[in-house]
């Protein structure tokens, strides 16, 4: 849920597919992150408390620096339309 979540917010921050893009692997980069980090504490034999209280404080560390990023959201991003980032050349036509 934390990660549909984080997703949604990615796709508020902007209309452009170049920035969705690169947010997007941004976040899929902090997750591989996370899985590496994951598995190093789990082969280092950390019992499952432990690994669960790294988990969880590594969660609330985020909160913060989460809640910064969801309360600078705007209410409309769409300042222009998407239509306008890659205007029509004449060859293809969309319009009736």
């Amino acid at each position: 849920m934390y990660n549909t979540f984080v997703y949604w917010v990615v796709g508020t921050l902007s209309n452009k597919v170049n920035e969705l893009s690169l947010l997007g692997g941004i976040v899929n980069g902090i997750g591989s992150l996370g899985s590496a980090l994951a598995f190093a504490v789990s082969a280092k034999k950390a019992s499952g408390i432990a690994q669960c209280a790294i988990n969880a404080g590594l969660f609330f560390f985020s909160l913060p620096f989460f809640s910064v990023v969801v309360w600078r959201i705007k209410e409309d991003i769409s300042e222009k339309h998407p239509e306008d980032e890659f205007p029509q050349t004449g060859i293809v036509s969309f319009e009736g």
